[in-house]
């Protein structure tokens, strides 16, 4: 799921393939059970937070923005935004999700602000994305991790496509 295009070598892929693995395993046993409290996955994401040197740029109720910020020399590229929505009701559904999420703000050596926004999801009721302050909404690059066609943070109006991408000589 990590990737991109890099005239560098991409050294640290087997680093990053661990932490993924390392970070999912460990959501798992410590969300174990089936259904959860999202202050306790917020809780959790704070502690994660600070042992990582990553910032909290806004916690509220149902959400919970983590970012990265830009490294030396870089802080007028583009910011970056991940996006995942949890369900309480199933959240080990969910921490695949997360880890990537977690993942993806240790990743690259050399980026713009890259953000995490955690939103909480109640048996479909999209509480977090509902409370989430409009200005986390804008971003150079949005992306939603969720696989889901139901689950969705819209950065600009209700708008919804499926395309087929092909190619031929």
């Amino acid at each position: 799921f990590l990737s991109g295009c890099s005239l560098f070598d991409a050294g640290r892929e087997k680093e990053l393939k661990e932490v993924l693995k390392t970070t999912y395993e460990e959501l798992e046993s410590t969300f174990s059970s089936e259904k959860c409290q999202y202050s306790l996955v917020a809780e959790y994401l704070s502690s994660w937070a600070k042992k990582n040197d990553i910032k909290i740029s806004e916690s509220g109720e149902h959400y919970i923005i983590l970012t990265s910020p830009a490294t030396k020399n870089n802080t007028d590229k583009e910011t970056t935004a991940f996006q995942c929505s949890l369900e309480t009701a199933d959240i080990k559904s969910s921490s695949e999700i997360l880890a990537i999420g977690m993942t993806a703000l240790l990743g690259p050596d050399s980026h713009g602000d890259i953000s995490l926004i955690v939103t909480e999801n109640n048996n479909g009721e999209l509480t977090g994305a509902k409370s989430l302050p409009e200005k986390y909404c804008y971003y150079d690059n949005f992306i939603n991790l969720n696989y889901s066609k139901d689950i969705k943070l819209l950065k600009e109006g209700a708008f919804e496509m499926t395309g087929k991408m092909s190619a031929g000589i």
